[in-house]
């Protein structure tokens, strides 16, 4: 029998516990067909001579019907994914109260006022019957209550269906002990399938427990490893990145002792070597601050176009001194989310179009395409990224190989853009073609946009 361990996942625990529940009870069910076989050919071959052969062969019949129905339901319940066995099974759970009616119905042949030994016999094939099924549907406590309330039913049908064909309407005293024989042993079953039933669902509980308490364990552990590796690339990335520029500064500085007459010359070196520094600590200061939710988000109308513009006047000298064009397309439309971090978050993708951009230019371009759905888009002529890793550059640490001759960065700009737009509730997605260009769209529309 398959285990859906992975249930405690997906569902509550009582949905989980009913799902296995009723998964057990099909097993368990199925692999009684060939007992269920044996005992109803044992029944009627017992008491073929002993009736009148109609009334013998019309029972027969019902049975063969019951039965050809109970396959076609346990093992089409079984071919089920366990979620849709579990709506299967409920939505046709009639068929094990006719399985039960059946056999109480059986009972006909046997209640005869003055039973013999055979027909005795035959009594007790069916209390051994509906005393095993009590067992095998115990799993499922509707299922078990409907069987053995079907199977009273029919036991009862039967006993005055015998009642009405003797024509004397009256019961002897082996007739009468039969029946609250019956009676008896019907509340005997439901009390004997309740304890077992509880007894399944105190085991089906632990398991649940123990799982979601393994689950937990298990995600503090890789979490505790994910924060280890984390901080060994950190330091990893750290010492390999930072090292450029801060030897860079140790030489420069060390020329300039020497010579101070290049100071002209050195002086800009040095700026340059001291801002990558600043810029990389900054990368690091906020990839630190976002993962560890320390990032207060505060809603504001904001005028969109006014925004834009002044992040990109921001980067227009940086991206002169790389002798890239920075242009803008820009509606008007006022957007409500938080300035900073919004400028944040674009800043960072223009940054990085810049950095990976060595001829050509920039465009930030502020659309509308449909009423409610505004869209920043910031096209450059770059790199590019190939199509296999688009969907990494998203990831802290994570530099193009296509990037050569740019190892500049941690490679946390993306990553941050999209911790950023996250917070913010929108959607950042990018295309891209290698030696053509990169397009990083910022999907506005989940916010509240509104013309200006």
């Amino acid at each position: 029998m398959k285990h859906h361990t992975n249930a405690p996942n997906k569902t509550s625990m009582d949905e989980w516990i009913e799902s296995e529940s009723i998964q057990q009870e099909i097993t368990l069910v199925l692999g009684t067909q060939t007992s269920a076989i044996l005992a109803s050919f044992a029944f009627f071959a017992l008491l073929w001579t002993h009736k009148t052969f109609p009334i013998w062969l019309s029972i027969l019949l019902v049975h063969v019907f019951v039965f050809v129905i109970r396959v076609w339901f346990f093992k089409k319940s079984k071919k089920l994914s366990p979620s849709e066995a579990s709506h299967f099974y409920l939505s046709h759970i009639y068929v094990v109260g006719m399985i039960g009616l059946a056999w109480g119905l059986t009972t006909f042949l046997v209640n005869d006022q003055t039973p013999s030994n055979t027909e005795l016999l035959g009594y007790v094939i069916i209390l051994v019957y509906a005393t095993a099924s009590t067992i095998y549907l115990s799993r499922h406590l509707p299922s078990m209550r409907l069987f053995i309330a079907s199977f009273i039913s029919g036991l009862l049908i039967a006993f005055v269906a015998r009642w009405v064909v003797d024509h004397d309407f009256s019961f002897t005293l082996d007739h009468t002990i039969l029946l609250f024989v019956s009676l008896i042993l019907g509340f005997v079953l439901l009390r004997f399938g309740e304890q077992l039933n509880k007894s399944h669902i105190t085991t089906l509980t632990l398991q649940f427990q123990n799982t979601a308490l393994l689950k937990s364990t298990t995600q503090e552990r890789d979490s505790a490893l994910a924060a280890i590796e984390s901080k060994n690339r950190i330091l990893a990335c750290t010492a390999h990145d930072m090292r450029q520029p801060v030897l860079a500064l140790d030489i420069y500085t060390k020329w300039l002792l020497e010579d101070p007459h290049l100071s002209n010359e050195i002086t800009p070196k040095i700026a340059s070597a001291t801002r990558e520094v600043l810029s990389q600590f900054n990368a690091l200061f906020d990839l630190a601050e976002l993962n560890q939710n320390q990032t207060a988000v505060k809603i504001q109308s904001v005028h969109l176009k006014s925004l834009v513009e002044e992040v990109c006047v921001q980067h227009h000298g940086l991206a002169l001194n790389k002798g890239l064009e920075l242009r803008t397309y820009l509606l008007d439309a006022t957007l409500d989310t938080d300035p900073v971090l919004f400028s944040r978050l674009l800043g960072n993708i223009i940054s990085n179009a810049i950095k990976y951009s060595n001829k050509g230019g920039l465009l930030v371009a502020l659309r509308r395409y449909q009423p409610k759905r505004l869209q920043i888009e910031v096209w450059d002529t770059g790199l590019g990224i190939p199509d296999h890793e688009q969907g990494l550059v998203f990831e802290a640490f994570y530099k193009s190989k296509a990037q050569t001759g740019t190892n500049d960065g941690f490679g946390l700009g993306l990553s941050i853009v999209a911790e950023l737009a996250r917070l913010l509730g929108f959607t950042v997605t990018l295309r891209s073609r290698v030696n053509r260009g990169t397009m990083v769209l910022i999907d506005l529309s989940a916010n509240k946009v509104t013309p200006a």
